[in-house]
């Protein structure tokens, strides 16, 4: 940009969109709301329709509920004083910084340099998009996030599995095997609903109601090399290498693998919705000894609450008219009274909780 840059949310959106022209465009289906994404990169638009394999659609008499333009530029250097987000509990790495405007937000990820424009009806990325599209695929389901909590969802911070329409969400904090578990048992017949976000509605008629996001579990080397339905994600070599690894050093490791659902346990076997049946808190323990199961009454033990209550995060903005959602541990509170919710306590055995967990389901 040749001028200087105005406190112009909008105008920051209209440069991108005339000097970028779009060339591609892409369009999902995600129970009930259909998600156009617009976008000038061939090699990343092969990359997402790979990715979303599943819920690609050519429907075309529909208005699309969310767009998300993706735009390959140059790195944006328009502001030097960011304001830092707070790392979340327990972490300690700032990975986000924004700048609020009347119009909407401004978001950079810190360790990439994409930078994300949110408002009610703008979802703009630029940057580098096509090295990181792990974040695109983010950003997209963040959009349908915030289209699900409009419509009276609350955010739960869990993997998901279901079993003939059955739903078990699995909860704890970051690195405690949500996704680990998740895949033993959907490596035991059962379907894979959602990794890491669900969103959970009490309907009309009473029943409680989950849906995933098409997110794909990310792993680490160490949850391969012990779940024998993941081994084929590794060349033998690979495999060999990490399995005379110790366990200790298998757990830390950063690296991350998406574990593609539809090719490692066939297809039909990723599925976004299913009747909430109940929900699983994993706070057990590497070296605790022998698991123990519970079933717990949450109204009774409301410091379990932190392990999925979910903030929306700087990605939401508040529909067009409306208040904030409320998202108060009163609100979960409803919808879990009436639950069974189990505490996972102990050392970790997934052997022994996907067996429960299974047979809860039945």
């Amino acid at each position: 940009m040749t001028e200087e840059p105005s406190s112009d949310f909008h105008r920051f959106v209209r440069y991108y969109n005339e000097e970028y022209p779009v060339t591609d465009c892409i369009q999902m289906f995600f129970e009930g709301c259909l998600i156009r994404v617009d976008l000038n990169s061939r090699e990343l638009g092969s990359y997402l329709r790979k990715y979303y394999q599943n819920f690609l659609t050519t429907e075309s008499n529909v208005p699309s509920q969310v767009i998300v333009t993706v735009l390959e530029t140059p790195p944006f250097e328009q502001f030097e004083n960011w304001q830092r987000k707070p790392p979340e509990p327990g972490k300690k790495r700032v990975k986000e910084e924004y700048q609020d405007f009347p119009e909407g937000r401004i978001i950079r990820k810190r360790n990439t340099g994409l930078v994300f424009f949110v408002s009610p009806r703008t979802n703009l990325v630029v940057g580098t998009c096509r090295e990181h599209p792990n974040q695109v695929v983010n950003f997209i389901n963040n959009r349908y996030i915030q289209w699900m909590l409009w419509r009276g969802h609350l955010l739960f911070h869990a993997s998901g599995v279901s079993r003939k329409g059955r739903g078990l969400a699995l909860c704890g904090f970051a690195g405690r095997g949500k996704s680990t578990l998740a895949l033993h048992l959907v490596g035991e017949g059962l379907d894979f609903v959602s990794n890491d976000r669900l969103l959970v509605r009490q309907q009309d008629d009473e029943s409680i109601w989950m849906h995933g996001i098409p997110k794909l579990p990310r792993v680490n080397p160490g949850t391969i090399v012990h779940n024998p339905y993941l081994s084929s994600m590794f060349s033998r070599e690979k495999y060999e290498y990490f399995r005379k690894k110790p366990s200790e050093c298998l757990w830390t490791l950063e690296e991350k693998y998406d574990v593609d659902i539809g090719r490692v346990f066939g297809k039909g076997r990723f599925s976004l919705s299913a009747r909430f049946a109940g929900m699983g808190i994993l706070n057990w323990q590497q070296r605790g000894g022998n698991i123990r199961i519970e079933r717990i009454d949450i109204t009774e033990q409301k410091e379990v609450f932190r392990t999925f209550m979910k903030s929306p995060g700087l990605f939401f903005e508040a529909e067009p008219g409306k208040p904030y959602p409320d998202l108060s541990p009163s609100r979960y509170m409803d919808i879990l009274k009436d639950v069974p919710v189990f505490e996972v306590t102990g050392g970790v055995d997934f052997a022994k909780a996907t067996a429960f967990f299974s047979h809860f389901l039945e």
